[in-house]
């Protein structure tokens, strides 16, 4: 499953937000890839996607972790189990 433009994904908490302009929703790997001007937000921690182009998800275990062309660049703030809306 794809979206374009302005895409917001909220974790089921409500206390996780990622924001991008698409994201791409793997049902058979249980990931979620975001990608460009992606922003990471838990509380008042943010993690902007200057350090990568795109994050991934797994909804799975929770994490999340921003990759520039397949490569992990850092462990990121926990994803709360961050799900589609």
């Amino acid at each position: 499953m794809e979206a374009r433009e302005r895409v917001l994904v909220i974790s089921k908490d409500g206390q996780t937000t990622v924001t991008g302009d698409w994201v791409t929703f793997d049902i058979m790997a249980n990931t979620v890839l975001m990608g460009n001007n992606v922003v990471v937000s838990h509380g008042k921690d943010v993690a902007q996607g200057r350090q990568g182009p795109r994050l991934k998800i797994d909804l799975t275990t929770g994490m999340n972790l921003f990759e520039i062309e397949n490569s992990p660049v850092s462990p990121q703030l926990p994803a709360a189990q961050i799900r589609p809306q």
